[in-house]
């Protein structure tokens, strides 16, 4: 629906969303005026909703201080279907040019302030399925073809840079940051990394291959690891009789870490 027509407008202007409904009577001044509207609905074109201007927020629904009452499960849906290409269900495309900007191009906080407890609290949720779960459709993921980014994975997650970029001293890079503050009490389990599995047995808990330099290291420890008693031991004797032992698939061939009590 395009702004073009007044009476129209009105007709079908109003909203639940009193921030949207605002905008859309500030364009029936616009259009009375004899003006061009800011925002504009036409679903037959590209963009449902386009947004012009330099707008403070695009839509707001509550704040932090004041926040709206959930009635339903889901706040905001949005469910499609696409034959071939791409799909994507949301885009965020952010460009700072800023000295000392700091972008999120999503950001996330979920609150439990219930004293008798909650069983599940989760700053985000993301799956991937191969057909329905619980359905009966026999869904095939293909093989990648040379396509290094093909592949089912619940979350991609990539840093880059271009070859002119520079990473200065100090600074800091990676894919994933698993950061643990609970403060208080902690009774039940608590890890920086929690995986679990169901149906096939995975080939394997991580799997590393890389297109260039590979790692430096496996794993790196700075001084503060060994702040806590039992995390690991700065000087060995030798050991006793191997207790067990941890499968390691290397470059084709399997070997294995020595376990010792």
């Amino acid at each position: 629906m395009a702004f073009t027509d007044l009476n129209h407008a009105k007709y079908h202007g109003k909203t639940n969303i009193p921030e949207l409904t605002a905008a859309i009577d500030a364009n029936f001044t616009l259009l009375a005026s004899g003006g061009a509207p800011s925002l504009a609905l036409a679903p037959a074109a590209t963009a449902a909703i386009t947004v012009t201007g330099t707008p403070t927020k695009i839509l707001s629904a509550g704040s932090y201080a004041s926040p709206l009452t959930q009635s339903t499960t889901e706040m905001s849906t949005i469910a499609t279907t696409k034959a071939s290409g791409f799909s994507i269900g949301y885009g965020a495309y952010l460009e700072v040019t800023g000295e000392d900007c700091k972008p999120f191009g999503f950001a996330s906080l979920v609150e439990s302030v219930n004293t008798t407890g909650t069983p599940t609290l989760q700053g985000a949720q993301f799956m991937a399925f191969l057909g329905k779960p619980g359905g009966v459709q026999a869904a095939h993921l293909k093989t990648r073809g040379g396509d290094a980014t093909a592949g089912m994975y619940g979350a991609w997650l990539k840093i880059g840079a271009n070859s002119n970029c520079v990473c200065d001293s100090g600074s800091r890079a990676a894919a994933l940051w698993v950061d643990n503050q609970l403060s208080g009490t902690v009774s039940g389990e608590e890890y920086g990394i929690f995986a679990s599995t169901g149906a096939s047995r995975p080939t394997s808990f991580l799997g590393f291959e890389t297109t260039s330099s590979g790692y430096s290291q496996l794993l790196y420890f700075d001084e503060t690891f060994n702040s806590g008693a039992g995390t690991c031991v700065t000087t060995d004797s030798v050991p006793g009789t191997q207790d067990a032992r941890i499968l390691v698939y290397y470059n084709g061939t399997q070997y294995y870490l020595a376990l010792y009590r």
